[in-house]
């Protein structure tokens, strides 16, 4: 459930994020709180297939994530930012070499 909202939301960072640390912030929280409607999404979608008597506990769900997903953009964008100043390498794509250093 948790792994395909994590694969598209990795992909997306790497492919919107751009080289401003504010940009990748703003990405990255988006990302974040994208991943947790994503599962959000796919836990009510399950919860529906099971039968009526799951409607209303899957409204339930999508609702209680509301606050999490908050709190989860909050903190991406927050963590990302952060790693952008401090460390903006460990933002690069697996097989981006930092700017200056050759491969090998």
């Amino acid at each position: 459930m948790m792994g395909l909202p994590a694969l598209v939301c990795g992909w997306f960072f790497n492919k919107f994020k751009g080289s401003a640390p504010s940009r990748q912030a703003l990405v990255g929280g988006l990302v974040g709180a994208g991943g947790t409607v994503l599962a959000a999404l796919i836990l009510a979608l399950l919860l529906v297939t099971g039968g009526e008597d799951f409607f209303g506990v899957a409204k339930i769900a999508l609702v209680a994530h509301v606050p999490v997903i908050i709190i989860e953009g909050a903190v991406s964008a927050l963590t990302v930012g952060f790693l952008a100043r401090v460390k903006p390498a460990l933002l690069l794509h697996a097989f981006e070499s930092p700017p200056g250093q050759a491969h090998g």
